[in-house]
C-alpha cells in the first residue's frame, strides 16, 4: 500500500499529473478505503477530481457518469443478500409455474425441480452465474451451449439464469459482476468513450492485480 501511494503521490507531485489524469484500480473496499486516507493525509493541496476506487466502483462511476446519455438506464446495485432473495424469487415462480419470459416461454425445470425449494440449489445457481458473467457469457449464450449439450441439469441451469437475467432486467437491478460486463461492453463498443477516457487518464495503477 504504501509503494502505491508512493506512486500515486509522485505522479501527482513531481510529474505533474492532476489526480484527475491518474486512475488508481484495487480489489477490495478495505484496500481502496486505506488508499483514498493515505493519499488524503498526505496530499493536502486541493484538485479537481479523484478517481481511486475498486474495480466495480469505477465501472459503476462510468455508466453513472457515461452511460445514461448512451442508452444505459439508471440501475440499482444488489448486495448479496439481495441476490439470494431474488434467486429464491426465481426458483419460486417456476416451482408455481407463474415463472415467464419475455416471449412468454413458461419455464419448468426437469432434472433439478426437486430441488427448488432448496437452498443448495440458491447457492449453486448463484455461484454458477457469477462464473459465467465473469466470463462474460450471457444468459442466452449459455441457453445455447446448454441446449447442445443434451444435458438436463445444464439446461435446468440456463432456463433459471434466463429468468434470473430477466428479472434482473425488469427490476434494474445489478450485481457487482454486472457493472463490470457492462462497462466492459459499453467501452468495447463506444469508440468515442473508449478514446474520451483513454485520454483523460494519463497513468493507470492497479493494485492487487
Amino acid at each position: 500500500t504504501s509503494t502505491v501511494v508512493g506512486m500515486y503521490l509522485h505522479l501527482i507531485r513531481e510529474e505533474g499529473f492532476k489526480t484527475s489524469q491518474v486512475l488508481l484500480l484495487t480489489f477490495a473496499q478495505n484496500a481502496a478505503r486505506e488508499l483514498k486516507s493515505r493519499i488524503d493525509a498526505e496530499y493536502r493541496e486541493s484538485y479537481d477530481e479523484s478517481w481511486v476506487s475498486t474495480f466495480h466502483s469505477f465501472a459503476t462511476r462510468v455508466l453513472t457518469k457515461y452511460g445514461r446519455t448512451r442508452g444505459i438506464a439508471a440501475f440499482r446495485l444488489m448486495n448479496g443478500f439481495q441476490e439470494k432473495l431474488l434467486m429464491r424469487h426465481v426458483l419460486g415462480q417456476i416451482k408455481d409455474g407463474s415463472g415467464a419470459l419475455r416471449d412468454g416461454t413458461q419455464l419448468r425445470l426437469r432434472t433439478l425441480e426437486p430441488l427448488l425449494k432448496s437452498d443448495a440449489l440458491v447457492q449453486d445457481a448463484l455461484w454458477l452465474i457469477g462464473i459465467l458473467k465473469q466470463n462474460l457469457i450471457s444468459a442466452e449464450d449459455f441457453a445455447s451451449a446448454a441446449g447442445a449439450s443434451g444435458n438436463g441439469k445444464l439446461e435446468d441451469l440456463a432456463d433459471i439464469y434466463r429468468l434470473y437475467a430477466a428479472i434482473q432486467e425488469r427490476r434494474r437491478v445489478w450485481d457487482f459482476r454486472d457493472v463490470i460486463s457492462r462497462c466492459y461492453t459499453l467501452l468495447r463498443d463506444d469508440h468515442d468513450l473508449r478514446r474520451q477516457l483513454s485520454q483523460k487518464f494519463r497513468q493507470v495503477i492497479v493494485d492487487e492485480y
